[in-house]
């Protein structure tokens, strides 16, 4: 699914979307199903998807990194906290940094985000 601020997928490549245009690169939404109870049910694509996001919204920055840790990957400052019960706060900044050429992942405790 595409709109104006960049792509929403369920997977993210290694590199930004480019534009339609050819011209600037357009950011990634990811939305990233975790584990739920078994940290080695996480898949290698989820961990590519950890690796390579500039951003990773999350309910817990706590809970995501004990997943970053189990996968062998470092936070690096790219934490963002979004927590369900205000998280329509964060939809703004989530939208911003998308449109301005950010790939984030979208991560909740366990499962799948809704």
């Amino acid at each position: 699914m595409r709109s104006s601020a960049g792509v929403c997928t369920s997977a993210i490549d290694s590199k930004s979307v480019p534009d339609d245009d050819g011209g600037a690169e357009r950011g990634a939404l990811v939305v990233v199903g975790t584990p739920i109870g078994n940290l080695g049910d996480l898949s290698p694509r989820v961990i590519e998807v950890l690796r390579v996001a500039d951003v990773l919204a999350c309910e817990d920055t706590r809970r995501t990194r004990s997943l970053l840790s189990h996968a062998g990957l470092a936070s690096g400052g790219r934490l963002r906290s979004v927590p369900a019960h205000g998280e329509s706060e964060h939809v703004r900044w989530v939208v911003d940094a998308v449109a301005g050429g950010k790939r984030v992942a979208v991560i909740t405790d366990a499962g799948m985000p809704g």
